[in-house]
C-alpha cells in the first residue's frame, strides 16, 4: 500500500513464454508481448474498496425494476383468466338454462310467455315449435360440450 491508498492493477494479462507455458498476471510482463484479457475499473473516490457498491446497487434497482415487470404482467394475466372464467361460467349457465327451457317444452303443458303488459300469453304449437327449434339452435351453436 502506498500512502494508505490500495494499489489497483489495469487488468488482467496472458502470454506465453519461450518454452510455450501460458501465464496470466495482472501486471503486464516486460519484453512480452501479452494480451490484455479485460480491465478493471477505476476506482471512484466515494465508492468503498473494490469498487462494487454502484455496481450491486443499479443492479438492485434492475432486478426491482425486472420485478415489478413481472409481477405486473402477471396480475394481467390473472385479470385475464379470471375474465375468461367468468366468461365461460356465464356461458355455462346460459346452457344450462337452456336446456332447461328445452326439457320444460318438450313436456308440454301448459308454457306462457308474459307479454308488454303483464299478461300470461299461453303458446300454441307453433309457438312451441319455434321455441323448441329456438332453443336447440342455440344449445347446438354455443353449447357442444
Amino acid at each position: 500500500m502506498l500512502g494508505g491508498e490500495a494499489v489497483r492493477a489495469d487488468g488482467v494479462y496472458k502470454w506465453v513464454d519461450k518454452d510455450g507455458s501460458v501465464h496470466y498476471s495482472d501486471m503486464p510482463p516486460s519484453k512480452v508481448n501479452a494480451t490484455k484479457l479485460r480491465s478493471t475499473p477505476a476506482a471512484q473516490p466515494n465508492a468503498p474498496v473494490g469498487g462494487e457498491a454502484p455496481a450491486v446497487a443499479a443492479n438492485y434497482i434492475d432486478q426491482d425494476v425486472e420485478f415489478r415487470k413481472r409481477r405486473t404482467a402477471a396480475d394481467e394475466e390473472k385479470k385475464k383468466q379470471q375474465e375468461k372464467q367468468q366468461q365461460a361460467d356465464q356461458q355455462r349457465q346460459a346452457c344450462a338454462d337452456s336446456r332447461g327451457r328445452l326439457v320444460t317444452l318438450q313436456q308440454g303443458g301448459r308454457v306462457y310467455r308474459t307479454n308488454e303488459k303483464g299478461e300470461r300469453v299461453f303458446f300454441d304449437n307453433k309457438a312451441f315449435a319455434d321455441e323448441i327449434a329456438k332453443e336447440k339452435k342455440f344449445l347446438e351453436q354455443n353449447c357442444k360440450a
